[in-house]
């Protein structure tokens, strides 16, 4: 299974690190798994999980989310640029939350995967059906983001602001534990 792996992912997972880079997405799942598997195999080692994640799908975030939780080893993530969207779900999962001094974080409500047509916007049900999809996706988001001890209405209020903070108003927020050293 090591030579699925790309030489550097490779080169990387010898040393218990995972790299994940781009927006998340069904084929950063499929790596994850992978690599977690190769873990396993090597009885759990703690890991670092570097991340680069400007965004993504909240679906499969939420699978990365349940794969890191459920992995027995503990899991420093450190962001070393961005983690938007989908990539602070992805943080969360980690047992030790890391920034780099000049990273940037956000979080916002999630959006609707596909485009919305006339036909949904006129169609009460159509309309009620999408309104509850979101919904249930937004609760999905504040309960992947509960162990940061705030209230819905505060993760509400963030998330309005759509915001990208910085490595300081992030761990004042709560989303990371720590901000370390470049």
């Amino acid at each position: 299974m090591l030579q699925e792996l790309s030489n550097l992912q490779a080169g990387l997972l010898e040393k218990n690190r995972l790299y994940l880079c781009g927006m998340v997405d069904e084929k950063m799942v499929s790596y994850a798994k992978r690599a977690l598997i190769l873990l396993t195999e090597k009885e759990c080692p703690d890991i670092t999980i570097e991340i680069n994640i400007p965004g993504g799908y909240l679906e499969q975030a939420m699978r990365l989310f349940y794969l890191f939780r459920d992995y027995p080893g503990h899991i420093t993530g450190i962001v070393s640029s961005v983690a938007k969207s989908a990539g602070v779900i992805v943080l969360q999962s980690c047992d030790t939350r890391v920034a780099k001094p000049h990273s940037r974080l956000m979080i916002h409500h999630p959006e609707t995967a596909n485009r919305i047509n006339y036909d949904v916007l006129i169609d009460p049900e159509k309309l009620n059906s999408l309104f509850t999809q979101l919904e249930d996706a937004k609760q999905q988001l504040y309960w992947a983001l509960s162990r940061l001890g705030k209230s819905n209405e505060e993760l509400a209020a963030q998330c309005r602001l759509a915001a990208e903070m910085s490595a300081d108003e992030a761990l004042a927020f709560g989303l990371i534990d720590t901000i370390t050293a470049d």
